[in-house]
């Protein structure tokens, strides 16, 4: 995992001449012993103790965990863990004093095609049965899947064998939230090379080297390179991503950092199957998110904007909750006016096909309970959600709804339809981090120029006795336009304006 999260697959630097730059350094801690077994009670306590102490030796290092360690024995199907909660409990930043997030990634954990009895034929049903394994579940953990684009075999070396996986498609040991209640998060939540596995007569092969990426091997004063993949690798190749944006924005939350992940992310054709989001159903966009999450991230279009694709990034805190007399009601939601730039979009494409996409990213406070929780709004402390204001409406109309929807009410002023999201509201509003699109003309999306964050039920406002209504939380912004027309720039008139106004109204 240290060769994959330093150099990634080691393939592409061998065969380049370029100088490799490195800008970020690793520490590790082992949290197994081969020889002693660990009660899965202590797993959470044993993550804290890991995650801390590095923290205590060097306090000023900035940090990204990777853990790729899951418990394949155990399936909660969505519901939190005592380990699970750990891992939000850390990214929420209880354990440090002063409170400081962290970025936690996690494998979603592998299924196994090398047992006995498992044929070709269990592709892909074994991984949609298959829960991402625990402490995966956890909320706000950045939780990596694994797909492939590796299918060559050289067939002078192994005749007759054919990849089992399609390239882009899901890598064999993929594991998915497909069977998951659906109240809790989509997982995972993006997903990275993971490799391939062979087929020759039906029967499984693992010894295929060209469809696995390689890396460092574990004894490297023996051996230098080894082939290494599945959802282990897929999650040291996001941490590597992850460090090249924290060392290009260093100043970014850990929140934006896996925000930036996640919008960056897209899905390949082979995922996508010929689906189409206008004409498909709740049930087949739900299938998408819960085997690829958000599909693989690109990390140009994670660092960069550019001349027709432009991104805006707001950090911000809010107040979701107040006590007023004896009751916990909503506090405020969050108004943020779009600086678009209007002109082109009425003018240069005013008929062409623009994209809106919004990612919202924060991190939630588990529930200090230990029971299993029927309910996610009993576990998580809060939820955020985003709307964008309608062709034709109005502010207050549009203020008015934003507020009905904090209360959990219908959307009547829109023929009780819901805003026109590709995924929709109620598919991606799982979790603490989501994200959605609209694609539509640039006309249209120049009166769309009003966007909202506002809260909704979480254990502050439920849990009055604990008094933390009156707690702030944080989260990132992510909203990005960006179109075809290569001659067009969206960029040059944004950057012209100097900021975002955020007027916060009281609910």
């Amino acid at each position: 995992m240290a060769g994959m999260a330093i150099y990634g697959d080691i393939t592409h630097a061998l065969a380049s001449t370029d100088r490799i730059r490195i800008y970020h350094s690793l520490e590790s801690f082992k949290i197994i012993h081969p020889a002693e077994t660990t009660d899965p009670e202590f797993y959470g306590v044993l993550t804290e103790f890991a995650c801390s102490t590095p923290y205590a030796t060097h306090p000023d290092n900035k940090r990204i965990f990777c853990l790729a360690v899951t418990d394949g024995d155990i399936a909660f199907y969505g519901r939190p863990s005592s380990w699970s909660s750990a891992i939000d409990k850390i990214a929420f930043g209880n354990i440090y004093d002063p409170a400081l997030p962290q970025l936690i990634i996690t494998s979603g954990g592998n299924v196994d095609y090398l047992l006995s009895g498992v044929t070709a034929v269990d592709y892909p049903v074994r991984n949609q049965t298959e829960s991402i394994h625990n402490p995966s579940q956890a909320y706000n953990a950045l939780v990596v899947g694994a797909y492939t684009r590796m299918d060559r075999i050289d067939q002078t070396i192994w005749r007759g064998v054919q990849p089992l996986a399609p390239y882009g498609g899901m890598a064999p040991a993929n594991s998915t939230s497909l069977m998951w209640e659906r109240q809790w998060p989509i997982k995972p939540d993006i997903v990275f090379e993971g490799g391939n596995l062979g087929v020759e007569g039906g029967r499984i092969r693992a010894d295929i080297h060209s469809l696995k990426p390689v890396s460092l091997d574990k004894e490297f004063l023996r051996y230098v390179f080894t082939s290494f993949g599945d959802t282990s690798g897929a999650a040291a190749l996001a941490a590597k991503m992850a460090a090249e944006l924290c060392h290009r924005y260093p100043d970014y939350w850990p929140e934006t950092i896996r925000g930036l992940l996640v919008h960056s992310a897209d899905w390949t054709d082979a995922m996508l199957s010929g689906l189409n989001f206008g004409r498909a159903t709740n049930a087949q966009k739900q299938e998408l998110l819960r085997v690829f999450g958000y599909g693989v991230p690109i990390l140009e279009n994670a660092l960069h904007s550019a001349g027709n694709s432009l991104t805006l990034i707001a950090e911000n805190q809010i107040h979701p909750y107040r006590l007023e007399k004896s009751t916990v009601r909503y506090n405020e939601y969050h108004l943020y006016n779009l600086p678009w730039p209007r002109d082109i979009l009425f003018n240069d494409l005013a008929m062409a096909d623009v994209k809106l996409k919004v990612t919202l990213s924060y991190f939630i406070d588990p529930n200090p309970g230990n029971r299993q929780y029927a309910n996610s709004f009993h576990y998580h402390s809060h939820a955020l959600d985003f709307k964008v204001i309608k062709p034709a409406e109005d502010l207050p109309t549009f203020q008015r709804r934003i507020s009905a929807a904090a209360e959990g009410e219908e959307d009547r002023d829109y023929e009780g339809k819901e805003e026109p999201w590709s995924l929709s509201e109620r598919v991606r509003n799982k979790g603490s981090i989501k994200k959605d699109f609209i694609v539509t003309s640039g006309a249209e999306l120049a009166t769309r120029h009003t966007l909202a964050i506002f809260p909704k039920p979480g254990w502050y406002k439920t849990r009055k006795r604990l008094e933390k209504y009156n707690a702030s939380v944080r989260y990132s912004l992510i909203v990005s336009i960006e179109t075809a027309a290569q001659t067009v720039d969206l960029y040059t008139p944004v950057a012209n304006q100097l900021h975002i106004s955020v007027p916060v109204v009281a609910g």
